[in-house]
């Protein structure tokens, strides 16, 4: 059942509903459960639903997110990641990693191809060679 949302701006017109992305700001911490205010709406929530937790970039008290509902319930919150604190940006510092372990996977696979191509060229340079040697040709 969806949940009736008061809104604390006073006297809207159109309800809020709980079914779009909001900006909310880390009120308490309490081991893993972050406790979320979305002042927006006017509600503070708990959630250990967080995608994008990092040790490298941990949450904080007073730490801005972004955050959205799951099945439009006021207590289904789920932190999709921080507010960059420095450009206001939002980051998911977990897609981050995963493109800067693939680019370096990749980088490694093309110095592969590289030396394998490099050892290829020596093999026909060295079998042209040969052949040019013993009077071969083909």
């Amino acid at each position: 059942m969806a949940a009736n949302f008061i809104s604390q701006q006073s006297g809207a017109s159109h309800p809020l509903q709980p079914g779009g992305i909001y900006l909310g700001t880390v009120a308490g911490i309490n081991g893993r459960k972050l406790r979320i205010s979305v002042e927006h709406i006017g509600i503070t929530v708990e959630t250990s639903f967080v995608a994008a937790r990092s040790p490298k970039e941990p949450f904080r008290k007073g730490d801005r997110v972004v955050c959205a509902f799951l099945n439009l319930e006021k207590n289904d919150l789920v932190v999709l990641g921080h507010v960059n604190r420095n450009w206001d940006v939002f980051t998911l510092q977990t897609f981050s990693n995963i493109l800067q372990s693939r680019i370096a996977a990749l980088e490694e696979e093309v110095e592969s191809l590289s030396s394998r191509l490099t050892n290829a060229e020596t093999a026909i340079t060295s079998l042209q060679t040969s052949k040019a040697d013993t009077g071969h040709t083909h």
